[in-house]
């Protein structure tokens, strides 16, 4: 019995120690393994409602900033506006060569009466002892082109765009050439230094198109003054009205120095927009048939509806109905501006202005001594600081003076009752009759036209 238990106990120590060493294999066959960690159930009582975890929210874009681009600062910088002097410009002696000789002296004789001619391609050279700033040259025929060259031979391409030329030389010097392409004739050539120019030297503007307050229409050279009185002098000068002036006649090819004479008595009274001219000759008629016959019967009629398509003015005036004292080229000029004013308005009439310019209907249309109940002009008979307290009819007068080559008249054509200068009366309205009889622009509202009321800076 005991010898059954020793045996029992063996077995069993036998079998332990084989269990033991079949665990010694497997852990050395994988030493890396880890035990499985058993799961124990939980309870049904303490299992709780499962939830969704709570999402974690994104983070926000960061916004995106468009660089901005850094301005790039010019290589060099602008140059700053020259001052404006306030001493005027002096005077300067001056020599003159034409291809290397003496020139003629009646270009700086002081008058613009008498020419001398350039032939095409000649040389005028231009000389002074002080620096040249501005060249101002009255041509007897406008050129077409002229070139100056300086000292250091660059050259200044300018057009000849009016009678009287003023021109700024872009490279002051003592020593100037001028050259025209073409032959040409100068009158008078006067240089300066730098400064103001004095009053009376003529700097000519070109009205811009659709910009004219006020547009007249005189016949010849002397008939704004004589017929028209104070109107240039008060709105031109004194009010600061853009006042364009439009010839239907040219003196040109019969007495050309009228032209000169023009320009003097416009720029004396305020005007600064250059005129313009027909090309209409300068023909005596004593009636309205004879004028007809002699320049036809429409024959100013397309250039005005031109002008007034042209510089689109809000208020157009003309001369009498009869001719004043029956002159027929007055009178054909305004029996054409009758029809005129109404055919500007219309595309269907005289169509290559109206293709370039497009109509235009003139809200007011003056003529002179017309109807039975005429504006009487008020004011010109006022003394006006522009004009250092002269009247506008005073100014006048002194215009009218200018026209040298016509015969000595005194101041009873200017202010006579038989002509009566102050007198106008609306011969056509868009913008209903006059009622308080307040002047030329009663009734236009300029803002109706895109156009400010100039500010009239001439009035101090």
């Amino acid at each position: 019995m005991k010898n059954r238990k020793m045996i029992l106990l063996a077995a069993l120590f036998g079998l332990m120690l084989a269990l033991l060493l079949a665990l010694g294999i497997v852990l050395c066959a994988f030493p890396e393994s880890a035990p499985e960690t058993a799961v124990t159930a939980v309870p049904d009582a303490l299992q709780t409602e499962k939830t969704e975890p709570t999402p974690v929210p994104e983070p926000e874009p960061e916004p995106t900033i468009e660089p901005v681009e850094e301005p790039v600062p010019d290589s060099e910088p602008l140059p700053e506006a020259p001052p404006i002097p306030d001493f005027e410009a002096p005077k300067l002696p001056i020599r003159l060569t034409l291809d290397g000789k003496p020139a003629n002296r009646i270009m700086s004789d002081g008058s613009e009466h008498g020419s001398a001619s350039l032939a095409a391609g000649s040389e005028l050279n231009i000389s002074s002892d002080a620096q040249i700033a501005w060249l101002y040259i009255i041509w007897d025929y406008i050129p077409s082109e002229l070139i100056l060259t300086g000292e250091n031979g660059k050259s200044q391409r300018e057009q000849g765009n009016y009678l009287h030329q003023l021109i700024r030389l872009e490279q002051p010097g003592k020593s100037i050439s001028l050259l025209t392409p073409e032959q040409s004739m100068i009158c008078e050539i006067t240089a300066f230094g730098e400064g103001y120019l004095p009053g009376d030297v003529q700097q000519w503007q070109a009205m811009p198109g659709g910009q004219a307050d006020l547009l007249l229409f005189p016949t010849h050279a002397d008939d704004e003054w004589i017929f028209f009185g104070g109107i240039l002098p008060y709105y031109a000068g004194h009010m600061g009205y853009r006042v364009q002036v439009c010839y239907v006649i040219s003196h040109t090819e019969s007495q050309n120095v009228r032209n000169h004479e023009l320009l003097n008595a416009l720029w004396h009274a305020g005007v600064t927009y250059y005129p313009v001219i027909h090309t209409a000759p300068d023909l005596y008629s004593k009636s309205l048939g004879t004028a007809e016959q002699q320049y036809g019967e429409m024959a100013f009629e397309e250039y005005q509806v031109e002008q007034i398509r042209r510089f689109q003015p809000l208020v157009v005036i003309g001369q009498a109905v009869d001719g004043e004292y029956g002159h027929g080229a007055h009178r054909l000029n305004t029996a054409c501006l009758m029809r005129a004013v109404w055919d500007a308005a219309d595309e269907s009439c005289f169509a290559a202005s109206a293709e370039k310019y497009g109509a235009w209907d003139a809200p007011k249309t003056y003529l002179h001594n017309y109807g039975d109940h005429p504006l009487i002009l008020s004011g010109m008979d006022e003394p006006l600081a522009f004009f250092g307290g002269k009247t506008a009819m005073q100014v006048c007068y002194e215009s009218y003076l200018f026209n040298q080559s016509q015969e000595k008249k005194d101041s009873s054509w200017v202010f006579s009752a038989k002509y009566n200068p102050y007198c106008f009366g609306l011969y056509r309205s868009t913008v209903g009759e006059d009622t308080d009889f307040s002047g030329l622009f009663e009734h236009i509202a300029w803002e109706n036209f895109g156009r400010n009321e100039p500010a009239s800076p001439n009035n101090a």
